[in-house]
Parts: C-alpha cells; structure tokens; sequence
C-alpha cells in the first residue's frame, strides 16, 4: 500500500483531539502506514474503501462518519492511553495501531528495550558473541515482527539465530540451551484467537523470563527509546548479523523427546485422533509419532492447517469444550482409544479418552495431570532413574490430585505462582534446597506440562508422546486410561474442577475486574460456609497474608483470625479453603481481559462431590454479581451457604 505524508495530514485534520492519539500521530517513530491506519480506525472508515493504491487515499467527505466525541474518546483511550505490559507469558495483545496493540512501533520498542537490557547485563564482549535465538508461529504478521525484532537487536550489534519458518513454541524454549544464546524470542499468541499477537521472553537458563527481567525491560519500555537507524534487515543478513537457526537444532529437539520416551512395543495398537488446532503441531507430531511406532496415529484433517484465521473457530484453545467438540465426534464415530489436541503454538495438550461404554470424556488439565504424573513417576521407578529426592511443580490454582499421587510415591510437591516462567523458575529453588532436589515435572490446571528438563517450559508435543505412552502401557495390561484415573480416584478421592472466567475489556472492565478483587478480599463479604463446610482458611497473594478464621462471627460482621505472613510471591491471587476438601481461587488473567475463577472438591464419593461443587459454583456466582447472605435452593440438599451483609435469594 502507497501511503503519501500529504493524505495522512488530510485525514488528520477532521479528527477530534485526543492527547494520546496525538501522540502517536506526532512520534515520528511511528511508521506513517500505522498512522493512516489508526485514522481510518478511529474514524471508523473501511480502509479498502477509501484508499486509492496509487494515491493512498481517496477523496471523501469524512466529518459525517466519524463517531460522537464520547464513543471516540472511550475506543481511543483503550488503545492508546496506556502501553504494552508482561503479563503471565509475555506481551500478549490485538493488533493494531496504538500504544497499547501489537504492532510494528510496539514491537520495535520491545525488541530495542530487550537489546537495552542485554547490552547493560551482559558481560562485556559477550552480546556479540552469543546470539538470540528468535522463532514465530503461523499467526498473521508473526514472521514480520519476528524478523522486526531480530533487525532491532542487529542494529544494537547482538547476533541473531531465527527459525527458516514458522515453529513451535517448545522448540525455541529448547533451542536457547544448547545454542548458548543470550535469550529466546517467541512471536506467538499461543491459545488466543486470531485477532491476537504476542512475545515470550526466554532468559539464557532457556526459562521464560522472571517478573525481575521483565520489570527491568518495561521500564525501558514505559518511557520508549528513540530507536535507532542503521543497515536494513537485508542488510543485517548479509553481514551475518541475522542468521538462520541450524536445521539439526530442531532435529535435535525431536531426537531429544524420542530418546526420553518409554518405547516397549504395541504401540501400532493405539488407535489416537489428533488436531493442530490449525497452528504449528502439525510440523513436529505426525513425524514423530510415525517414528515413534504409533501407525494407527490419525490426523483430524479439518484442523491440520496451519491457518492465521483458525478457521473462523472463536478461541482455539483446545482446553475449552466446545473447540475440542469437533474432533471429539470424529473421534467417537471411528472408535478411537485417545483423542489429544494441542493448541496453535503447540505448547498446551488437551486429551479426552472413553469410559467403559465408549463415552468419550474431556478431561480437564488437573485430571491428565495427575494421569501424566501417575505415569511418569511409575516410568522412572520401573527404569530406576527416580532421583533420590524428587519434586514435582505445580501453580496455586492447580489442585491436589497431582500431590497426592506424587506423595504416595515419596516425591515432594512445590507450589508456584501461575505460568511457567514460575513453575520452571522453581528449578533455581529446587536446587537450592539442602539437601538439594532434582526436577522430575511441572504442570498447572490450564493443560500445560512439563516433563523433565530437556524443555524448561510447557511442550504439547511432549506431552502427547507421554500420553500416548501411557495409554499402550494401559491397553498392553488390558486395562484403559480410564480404568487407571478410577483407581486412582478410588484411591485418592473424587476431585471435581470448576475453572470459570468472566471477560471485561478496556478501561471499564479492568475497572469492574478490580471491584470484584476487592469484593472478594472483604472480610465482610467472605463466604462463611458452604452446604454446611465453615470457611477455614484464607489466603491473599497480593499482601502476603494467611488468614485463619478463629470464629465465624455474626451475620454482619466479619469474621476473627489469626494472621501469619506467607513467605511467597507477591500476586493478585485468592484462595478461600472450607477444609480440606472445598477451596477455591480468584486472579485476574495476566494476558487477557479476564478474571479467572478455580473451584475445587474432593470427596470419595461421585455423586456427593457432584452435590458440593453445585453448591460451592452457586455461593461464589452469588459473591460475584455482588455482596448478600445466600440460600441456595436446597432441592438436592446444598444446604445454606453464608456471607456477610443482607439475606438474599440465590
């Protein structure tokens, strides 16, 4: 597209003031075709309208379509009036023009913020001579920034290593370690839909970058560099600067996964069903799993792709129900004995496997969790490789299915603050232990897992491998996957999940987001009990506090505790504990506009466990939409669920 200066600053002068926008019109930092593009946006003009390609615009009457001042102020101020900020797994946004979207100004200011970084961090001499390792998945304008960034960090005089196409997120994770890089670079927006981008930092221990590394960068970020000129991109490649991350790295990493992988026979009997979600799986795992023996491995072609768009499919993140529906049907029809599913950057697995009937069930990330772990721990037990004082990693809002498998097998359990830049920055604490402990795992309830340490982050491709395995292994004994998480249950209990989110986007909804935080950290506004199980146990991430109720108190009141410190990161986290057997937790997303809700039973019994989550997803349903004292509908014998404030209905 031919973008001439003069349409621009005709376009411009119809425009309503905003400082914000202003500001990103006037910083000359900005590419001009950003600048067209945020004017058209805001005046609400379809660009392949009204842009002429010789001329870059089109003579129109343009004060009648812009919006009234208040609309224009409310969608500006969302994308302009704050900027880019890490979240749980990196800068993950919408593209678009704006300080606070994807686009090729923010990612150039990222990108010059990471080479500011590196250059005052790294040793002397260093930044030159080991590179940064960059890849990008198959989402729209992912190689442009991934080729932006790499060019970025060249003009600063640091080499670069990235991927001949698009990759899986996994690979780069691996790819920092045995490269000697500086840091690894991800273009991706893994799970989000189409609309998104983003980018994950990897530090030089191949883990994604810790809150001290990205705190360290955004600051450069929040007052943006002048970036700087220099040699094009071509330029960079030519003199060597930019290069292309060797093929045997990534023939390395899939020899890696193989070498790990329990290989005893049979496997031609597995009978799997497999979607890439349309992203970047289908590059590794249909090779793999040929070599790995699986010949009756399937791929759900309507969802091999790779396609930018996901195939009009809304949110192509397999952990929900109705993404996986689609290849769940084709698997129930064909009689298939595992159904997996990995996500667009191909680092999350979702399983679903059949009961006794053939019925095909989705499980959720705490479920095949506690299957992997099951399976790994009795893997390394049977090769004799279990370390002496084993631990396995899981977050905050993951529950304790997992735990209890790990401490009938003597393994420790570590807790960790969600994503995992934190469930694999635990390494550093594992280690520091005395005595020291070694790694076995990692994982969290939103399907990601990690199983040893060839990758230190979540790897889907992985994962599948490891579940394949263990459903031959449960085939070979004349038993299913299903069978072996009813024993386990048996065993350990019923443990029922309820992950739950409400999405709020732009300045209101991170208000609302807020003002439901805080409802929920109100004392007063505790729930007290549910179907006749007291409130034991509250704990709050954000100040550091462990709250054990003394006392209930009265109706409308608050609650006596005693009060302890917690030696653990600080985060916007809440957990509320009724015993041991009923909890749940609150936090807002750290990449999308949401709050996400975690509720948790166990009980020995099904149909109980059943009755308890009902009653605890009705009382925290109730606290959300606002305060009161709740009554449940007793029909199936919930009972009376108790907070502070006025009775109401449920």
């Amino acid at each position: 597209m031919v973008v001439q200066r003069d349409g621009i600053d005709r376009l411009q002068d119809v425009l309503v003031a905003h400082p914000a926008f202003e500001a990103w019109l006037a910083n000359p930092d900005v590419p001009d075709h950003l600048r067209l593009e945020a004017i058209l946006e805001v005046a609400a003009i379809d660009p392949n309208v009204l842009l002429d390609p010789a001329t870059g615009y089109t003579e129109l009457a343009l004060t009648p379509l812009l919006a009234p001042y208040e609309e224009l102020a409310t969608a500006i101020s969302d994308a302009y009036d704050s900027r880019l900020v890490f979240g749980t797994a990196g800068l993950r946004e919408r593209r678009g023009p704006g300080f606070r979207r994807m686009n090729a100004y923010t990612v150039a200011v990222a990108a010059e913020s990471i080479a500011l970084w590196l250059k005052q961090t790294a040793a002397e001499g260093i930044a030159a001579e080991r590179p940064v390792v960059i890849g990008y998945d198959t989402r729209h304008q992912s190689r442009e920034f991934a080729e932006l960034s790499a060019w970025r960090l060249a003009l600063h005089g640091i080499r670069v290593e990235i991927t001949q196409d698009w990759c899986a997120t996994p690979l780069v994770a691996y790819a920092v370690r045995p490269r000697r890089a500086l840091a690894g670079i991800m273009l991706t927006a893994s799970h989000n839909d189409a609309s998104y981008s983003g980018l994950k930092l990897y530090t030089a221990d191949g883990i994604q970058a810790a809150d001290s590394v990205t705190a360290a960068i955004a600051r450069e970020m929040a007052v943006p560099p002048r970036l700087i000129d220099g040699p094009d991109y071509e330029a960079c490649c030519a003199a060597h600067q930019i290069r292309f991350l060797p093929a045997g790295v990534e023939q390395a990493y899939l020899a890696g996964l193989r070498a790990e992988l329990p290989r005893r026979g049979g496997e031609e009997a597995v009978r799997i069903l497999w979607s890439a979600m349309l992203g970047t799986g289908s590059r590794y795992l249909p090779p793999l799993m040929e070599k790995l023996g699986y010949s009756a491995f399937e791929v759900y072609e309507p969802e091999r792709g790779p396609d930018p768009d996901f195939g009009g499919i809304p949110r192509p993140n397999p952990e929900y129900a109705q993404t996986m529906a689609p290849v769940m049907a084709a698997a129930a029809e064909r009689g298939m004995d595992l159904v997996l599913a990995t996500d667009p950057d191909a680092d999350r697995l979702a399983v679903a496997i059949p009961d006794r009937e053939g019925r095909l069930h989705h499980l959720d990330g705490n479920q095949t969790g506690a299957l992997l772990v099951d399976f790994l721990l009795r893997e390394l037990e049977r090769r004799g490789t279990l370390p002496e004082r084993p631990v396995l990693v899981k977050t905050i809002v993951t529950d304790d299915f997992g735990r209890r498998i790990a401490a009938a097998a003597g393994v420790r359990t570590l807790e960790s603050l969600t994503g995992f830049k934190n469930i694999c920055g635990r390494i550093r604490d594992i280690r520091a232990l005395e005595p020291p402990g070694e790694f076995i795992c990692g994982y969290e309830e939103s399907i990601g897992y990690a199983l040893g340490t060839a990758v230190l982050d979540k790897d889907g491709i992985q994962a599948a491998c490891w579940m394949a395995a263990a459903c031959r292994d449960r085939l070979a004994a004349g038993s299913s996957l299903w069978e072996r998480l009813m024993e386990l249950e048996a065993r350990h209990g019923v443990h029922l999940a309820n992950p739950r989110e409400l999405v709020r986007e732009g300045p209101q909804g991170a208000a609302a987001i807020d003002a439901i935080m805080q409802r929920f950290r109100n004392p007063a506004c505790y729930i007290r009990q549910i179907a006749g199980h007291a409130l034991t146990l509250v704990e709050d991430y954000a100040s550091g506090e462990r709250r054990r109720v003394l006392a209930p108190g009265e109706a409308d009141g608050v609650p006596s505790f005693a009060i302890e410190k917690m030696n653990f990161e600080r985060s916007n986290v809440l957990r509320f504990f009724y015993g041991e057997d009923i909890s749940f937790a609150i936090r807002p997303s750290g990449t999308e506009p949401k709050i996400k809700i975690y509720e948790y039973v166990r009980h020995p019994d099904r149909t109980e466990a059943g009755r308890l989550a009902r009653a605890l997803a009705a009382c925290v349903s109730v606290l959300l939409e606002g305060p009161g004292e709740i009554l449940l509908d007793d029909d199936e014998g919930e009972g009376e669920a108790e907070t502070g404030g006025r009775r109401g209905g449920p």
